[in-house]
């Protein structure tokens, strides 16, 4: 049996991926916090898949967040989870690169030589991870995101859609790169870059990425 945890639409992108990868959708369960009895026969609650789940079980994270993602790592540790890794049979994975458990990397990315995915992260469709490029566990790249060679990327970062990093860059922990932006220059921690060229201000200090 396949977890997914988050059943709204990213991980609904994940299980599609998941039954492009091979496994079949009748072994497929979501996980939601927020279930309650009745919502959904493929829905159960994460009280639910303690009590139910076994050894042979895998479970991947499907929420888009890298706050929210971490968090939810941390919530599954006691339990021994085993991760799965969902790997879109579209993209092109280089033989040298080495990819975390519980990463989901989506439709038609390229993953360049040497380059690393730690655990828990998400490069979504149409992105390029140069050679060398280290991405830290639990960041997220968007889609047509372009990270130029030797970027490394560290923990909790989020990279928004369609923006341009120069190789050899530094993303520092739980960072932000705004949609489109351009980036240049290192990024230091906790900052939000914007714009061409990316322009940084430091964001709150609460461990809360985003606004709702």
């Amino acid at each position: 049996m396949l977890y997914i945890y988050c059943a709204g639409g990213f991980g609904k992108e994940v299980f599609d991926i998941a039954c492009r990868s091979g496994y079949n959708s009748n072994d497929i369960l979501f996980i939601d916090d927020f279930a309650s009895d009745g919502l959904s026969s493929n829905v159960v609650t994460f009280d639910l898949f303690v009590n139910s789940h076994s050894s042979n079980d895998e479970i991947i994270i499907a929420h888009g967040e890298p706050v929210v993602r971490a968090r939810l790592y941390e919530k599954l540790l006691p339990f021994s989870p085993n991760y799965a890794t969902i790997i879109d049979p579209s993209s092109v994975i280089s033989s040298t690169a080495k990819i975390g458990k519980g990463t989901v990397v989506c439709p038609f990315c390229s993953i360049s030589s040497s380059a690393v995915l730690s655990d828990n992260c998400v490069v979504n469709t149409m992105s390029i991870v140069g050679h060398d490029c280290v991405i830290g566990s639990h960041s997220v790249i968007s889609s047509m995101v372009n990270l130029g060679g030797a970027t490394i990327v560290k923990s909790q970062v989020y990279v928004g859609m369609g923006a341009l990093v120069r190789e050899c860059l530094i993303l520092e922990d739980h960072c932000i790169v705004s949609m489109g932006s351009v980036v240049h220059r290192n990024i230091e921690p906790r900052h939000i870059v914007q714009g061409d060229p990316a322009k940084s201000r430091m964001i709150n200090q609460t461990g809360t990425l985003f606004k709702r």
